[in-house]
């Protein structure tokens, strides 16, 4: 194996590799990454065994071949060479990496050792633009549970909906059992299902993926393959292994028609939000919210501290009501979404509140406390 390849090129999917390699781990070669020199191009291959990337950059190979590296030591080695062309060189087991006057000597693992992956199947993949995907990631990833002792909401379902306005969508919804965020797109393209099946991708796959996408409208292709989602962008290709286990039904938890709603501007509403947190107890994190006609009152009371008491001008249709929330639940919610204002829908004292916008094509519903 010999190449030549320009050092921001590598550099760019190195770094996205390291992110995906184990670093801790019993299988050493996991944290290595496979360095793939072909014809006119270098693959580059991480893996965990749930996550998987493997990125082509162009490069210059005289002899093709392939070799494993460790992904972190090679990364930090390349970010500190001249920006130039650097030369890769397999030599018995280990690579000579020059540019310019710099020289290392690394030593790896044989290739035939790293994990194999499928090849990606052309047929069975939707269509959207990397900034909408992006969006919905970053409007649901808050939401995903950390408690491994409910693995199946330790991810993002992934499904295709008729959202019941004759549009096919792609869904992604979260929960951590106190509150639960769900994202459409609508495939304006696709006239009826593209797969029938829905999966759960796990936090650190749908972490991947959106670091990966950018703000741009470039199309990334999604599909499901067996256990995998898998998501094309660019010269990239990213597997992600489905959680095993059931996804609680959401459609249960999201009201179907409410009786009372609230419309407050949204940067008005974070600002007084940052102050209750302030105040609010570590252990409880409990703010009392007063609806009534014209405004919002909010109170909060430390036992260590005080008290502290907000009032901001809102439009409410309902009965005066009075419920306890988490006021962090709110703040990530509203950080998720850059309209003016927004809209908190609810049944009752008793049910959750539905965080959303006027496009409605976002939700978040937040659990009530016990006052």
């Amino acid at each position: 194996m010999k190449f030549n390849i320009a050092r921001e090129s590598l550099l760019k999917c190195l770094q996205q590799a390291v992110n995906v390699s184990e670093k801790k781990t019993t299988m050493p070669i996991l944290a290595n990454v496979l360095l793939a020199a072909g014809d006119k191009a270098l693959t580059i291959t991480a893996t965990d065994l749930e996550v998987c990337l493997i990125c082509q950059c162009e490069a210059t190979v005289e002899q093709q071949g392939s070799f494993t590296l460790p992904a972190k030591s090679l990364f930090d080695i390349v970010k500190e060479f001249p920006r130039d062309n650097i030369e890769f060189e397999l030599n018995d087991n280990q690579v000579e990496i020059r540019s310019q006057k710099a020289q290392f000597k690394i030593v790896g693992m044989p290739a035939e050792d790293f994990p194999a992956f499928p090849e990606v199947k052309e047929s069975g993949f939707v269509q959207l633009p990397a900034n909408s995907l992006r969006e919905m990631i970053e409007k649901t990833s808050f939401s995903i549970s950390s408690d491994e002792m409910r693995y199946s909401l330790n991810g993002v379902l992934f499904e295709a909906v008729d959202n019941g306005k004759g549009k096919i969508c792609l869904r992604l919804v979260s929960t951590d059992g106190h509150r639960l965020s769900l994202a459409d797109y609508a495939l304006d393209a696709v006239k009826e299902l593209p797969f029938k099946d829905k999966a759960v991708l796990p936090k650190k796959g749908v972490l991947e993926l959106r670091r990966l996408l950018d703000d741009s409208k470039d199309e990334v292709h999604f599909a499901f393959d067996g256990s995998n989602g898998i998501v094309r962008f660019k010269d990239s290709t990213l597997y992600m292994r489905r959680i095993v286990g059931e996804f609680p039904d959401y459609h249960k938890v999201v009201p179907k028609e409410t009786k009372r709603s609230a419309s407050v501007n949204r940067q008005d509403f974070i600002s007084a939000l940052k102050r209750m947190v302030l105040m609010s107890s570590a252990k409880h994190k409990l703010v009392r919210f007063d609806f009534a006609a014209e405004k919002l009152e909010m109170t909060c009371q430390n036992p260590e501290l005080g008290t502290a008491h907000e009032e901001i001008d809102i439009r409410y249709d309902g009965s005066v009501m009075t419920v306890g929330f988490n006021p962090k639940y709110f703040q990530d919610a509203l950080s998720v979404i850059d309209q003016k204002e927004v809209h908190i829908e609810f049944v009752d004292e008793l049910s959750p509140a539905v965080v959303q916008t006027e496009e409605s094509n976002y939700q978040c519903v937040i659990m009530p406390m016990r006052l």
